[in-house]
C-alpha cells in the first residue's frame, strides 16, 4: 500500500457545491450592490476562504462580519444544490475497509461544515477534519495539512492530498504531501503528482 491515509478538500473534491456557493455569492453582491461578478474569476473566489473572499472584492473591514453571515445564509438557502460527487460515499467506505485513515482539509469554518447536512451524511468516516478556524493559517499554507497529519498519526510522506485547486497544491507541498488533483469539475489540470480525472482512480494508490 503506497499511502496509509488520504485527505481530502471538500467543495469541488468531495462535494459539489460550486452552484450553490455561486448563487449565494451572486445574491450576497445584488445585496450589497457590488454590480456583476463576471470581473472576478469565479474559480478563483469559489476557491477562496471568506476572510480572503472579503479582501479579495474589497469590502470595507468594518462590513466583512455582516457580509459574511449574508453569504453563509444565502448559500444555506440553496443547499438542496449541494449533492456529494457520484460514488464519493461508496468510494471513503471502501477506502476504510481497506484499511486506510481518512481526513478533510477544508478552507470552511468549523460551523460551515457542522451546519451542511450533505457532508455530515459522511462526516462519521474520517479521522482528522481539519477546518480554517482550526489553524492560525489556512490554505495556502500548509498549516492545515501538517495538523491533519499529526491528528492521523502518520508521517507526511505517508499521507496524499487531494484537492481541485491551487491552494491546495500549495498548502501540500509546503506540508510535505502528495497532492493529488482532482478535476471531475474542471477542464483544465493542475500540475501535481497525479491528476485524477474520476473520483475512482484513487484506487489505484491503494
Amino acid at each position: 500500500m503506497k499511502y496509509k491515509a488520504i485527505i481530502f478538500d471538500v467543495d469541488g473534491t468531495l462535494v459539489n457545491s460550486k452552484e450553490a456557493v455561486l448563487e449565494g455569492l451572486r445574491a450576497t453582491f445584488d445585496e450589497y450592490k457590488l454590480g456583476d461578478m463576471s470581473k472576478y474569476d469565479l474559480n478563483e473566489l469559489f476557491a477562496l476562504s471568506n476572510e480572503l473572499l472579503v479582501k479579495k472584492i474589497g469590502l470595507p473591514e468594518s462590513e466583512h462580519e455582516e457580509f459574511i453571515r449574508s453569504y453563509m445564509l444565502n448559500i444555506f438557502s440553496r443547499v438542496e444544490m449541494v449533492k456529494l460527487y457520484k460514488d464519493a460515499s461508496e468510494i471513503l467506505n471502501n477506502l476504510r475497509n481497506r484499511g486506510l485513515k481518512l481526513g478533510i482539509v477544508t478552507n470552511r469554518l468549523r460551523r460551515e461544515v457542522d451546519l451542511d447536512p450533505t457532508i455530515q451524511t459522511v462526516i462519521h468516516l474520517f479521522d482528522s477534519v481539519v477546518c480554517a478556524d482550526d489553524v492560525e493559517n489556512h490554505k495556502p499554507a500548509g498549516d492545515s495539512v501538517v495538523k491533519c497529519v499529526l491528528d492521523l498519526g502518520i508521517s507526511s510522506t505517508d499521507a496524499l492530498y487531494i484537492g481541485d485547486d491551487l491552494v491546495d497544491k500549495y498548502a501540500a507541498e509546503e506540508a510535505g504531501v502528495d497532492f493529488g488533483f482532482a478535476s471531475w469539475w474542471r477542464e483544465e489540470r493542475l500540475e501535481g503528482k497525479y491528476n485524477f480525472k474520476e473520483i475512482e482512480e484513487v484506487y489505484d494508490l491503494v
